[in-house]
């Protein structure tokens, strides 16, 4: 950068107040500013995030809309949400956990079992929606059941950016089990007073979040362009260029979560584990807020991932791309 040239950011805060009680309806954290110093001879200048501005007005709507009496967006930081990366090995802290509660959150690493994972979630508190990362499909479901959301994002596009791996055969089935684990330990904790559609469980809003895509279908393709990382270190790729072309931080704005600390955590988050629990907390709130796409069938159950109207082209385009070849294939079969 030029010795003449620096940057920095600074965040606006501001309160969107109905004038005829004078109750304050609502604080936005969310308008940011972005502030470059040029050349001194030139003097400031101030760029706007217009993607962001955009995003704030269709919060105001929601806001102003309830006095309308229209049906307000849901505030986020009113319920309570769990996400977490299930991780199986038995000697090694693999689990990562990541809850919300109003405004407190937190992410940690723990273990496979619930003698350790109890103790990283707050104790007496039910969930609106629980969103585990692994495969999980219908009680009572065979170990070789072939699943339709998994056929959706194996092949096209999503076959060398974002794909599963099929948890039918090999290391799949494990995963597939310890998912299953994981939410019987944990369907004691949802909320039954709050149900989803299409939620795995019956009477428990638990859903199925696949980091990996979640991530790679709001990434431009002009990401994939550059150079890609090994198998083993895909979602970590994922996370770091979510980060840097702000498609994270426009999610939150979109789902109205506006909770910029939560929002900074996620962002500046670096530990593998913690990084896909954030990413499944993220998917318990879209699912909350009514916001998530969701993929599958009942027989092989769904993936939740971000609104569709976030998703990149190329991302919508193959999957509607993936649906057609498979419905052409069942009808053929």
């Amino acid at each position: 950068m030029h010795p003449q040239h620096q940057a920095y950011q600074s965040r606006q805060r501001f309160s969107l107040v109905d004038l005829r009680d004078g109750a304050i309806v609502q604080r936005i954290n969310c308008l940011r500013t972005r502030r470059r110093y040029v050349d001194q001879q030139k003097g400031p200048q101030q760029v706007f995030d217009f993607e962001k501005t955009k995003n704030l007005v269709e919060v105001i709507k929601g806001l102003t809309g309830a006095l309308r009496g229209k049906k307000p967006m849901l505030d986020l930081d009113k319920v309570a949400l769990l996400g977490i990366d299930v991780g199986f090995s038995r000697s090694r802290p693999t689990t990562g956990i990541a809850w919300s509660n109003g405004r407190a959150f937190k992410a940690t690493n723990t273990h496979t079992d619930w003698l350790r994972r109890s103790q990283h979630i707050p104790a007496s508190t039910t969930f609106s929606v629980i969103a585990i990362d692994g495969p999980l499909v219908p009680l009572g479901s065979a170990d070789s059941l072939d699943r339709l959301c998994e056929r959706m994002f194996i092949r096209g596009a999503f076959q060398s950016r974002c794909k599963p791996g099929l948890s039918h055969i090999g290391y799949g089935r494990d995963l597939r089990r310890a998912a299953a684990e994981t939410a019987e330990q944990v369907v004691h904790l949802a909320d039954r007073n709050v149900l989803v559609e299409k939620a795995i469980r019956n009477g428990a809003s638990i859903v199925e979040a696949f980091p990996n895509a979640f991530l790679g279908v709001l990434l431009p393709e002009a990401r994939f362009a550059m150079p890609a990382a090994g198998k083993r270190k895909k979602f970590d790729w994922l996370y770091d260029h979510a980060v840097d072309s702000g498609v994270l931080e426009n999610l939150f704005h979109t789902i109205g979560w506006l909770n910029l600390e939560l929002i900074d955590a996620v962002l500046a988050e670096k530990d593998h584990e913690k990084r896909a629990a954030w990413i499944c907390l993220l998917t318990a709130a879209c699912a909350a807020a009514g916001k998530s796409e969701v993929v599958g069938d009942e027989v092989g159950g769904w993936f939740w991932l971000p609104p569709t109207n976030l998703w990149a082209q190329w991302a919508r385009n193959a999957l509607a791309h993936n649906t057609i070849k498979l419905r052409r294939q069942r009808h053929a079969s």
